[in-house]
């Protein structure tokens, strides 16, 4: 599956920031809002701000 380049700049951000278990959802063919849906944890409550912060500033 070719992965679009949006996709693989978040996962790169997400992995910078060293976010845990990503996980990409290629949900075009199950919903009409999305075609992908990613999914992160972070260790700590300031690593997932600074994740989300990172994420938004971005893109």
């Amino acid at each position: 599956m070719r992965v679009p380049k949006k996709i693989a700049e978040l996962v790169s951000i997400l992995q910078e920031k060293h976010a845990k278990d990503i996980l990409v959802l290629q949900l075009s063919r199950m919903a009409t809002f999305t075609n992908y849906f990613i999914i992160c944890t972070g260790e700590s409550i300031p690593q997932v701000k600074a994740i989300a912060e990172e994420v938004f500033n971005k893109l």
